[in-house]
């Protein structure tokens, strides 16, 4: 008599190798979408530190000597620290609109985008945000903040003594379970 069909221990060897096949064919789909998700998550984490270093670098090198306060509060406070979580300080009026503006002696006029005599702050602020704010009063009592960038954990700035023209940035940037962290020198061209 010849038999035509599988037995129940044949079916259940293939069934058994099929689902091995499937097992292992996910298990390598979610590996590599995990993958991806965290390249794309170290990627936007890269671009996110690099635009909050290019804004910040760019104006400090504009900034007016002497005029620059590194410290942990927002607001012009003496005396300074050498290394601290906001930097205050001023850039000639106009630079933006590369019309700068000058005062009765032929001078510029020093503060920030637009008005003379503001001071400018870049913090980041609880939610993870880097921040600018404008403020004239010394106590940044009347700062009006923009956000830069959300996504910063936290920024710190550093240079050796309050005359130094160098500045260190460096900025850290949430990455899924990690962080990246993107240093910066920056050499004030005003000092």
């Amino acid at each position: 008599m010849i038999n035509k069909g599988f037995t129940l221990i044949e079916l259940l060897f293939a069934i058994g190798i099929l689902l091995l096949v499937v097992i292992a064919t996910s298990n390598i789909f979610f590996t590599g979408r995990r993958t991806s998700e965290n390249y794309e998550a170290g990627f936007q984490a890269r671009e996110t530190s690099k635009i909050a270093m290019d804004r910040i670098s760019w104006e400090l090198r504009l900034s007016r000597p002497g005029t620059m306060c590194i410290n942990n509060n927002r607001g012009f406070i003496l005396p300074e620290i050498h290394n601290g979580s906001v930097i205050n300080f001023q850039i000639p009026v106009g630079a933006y609109s590369q019309n700068l503006t000058l005062n009765i002696n032929n001078d510029l006029q020093w503060g920030s985008t637009d008005r003379a005599g503001d001071f400018i702050a870049y913090f980041v602020d609880g939610a993870g945000q880097l921040k600018r704010g404008i403020y004239t009063q010394p106590n940044a009592g009347d700062i009006v903040e923009q956000v830069v960038v959300p996504g910063i954990s936290n920024i710190t700035f550093d240079r050796d003594n309050t005359g130094s023209g160098l500045i260190r940035i460096k900025v850290i940037t949430a990455m899924g379970a990690g962080n990246y962290t993107l240093s910066s020198e920056v050499i004030l061209r005003n000092s």
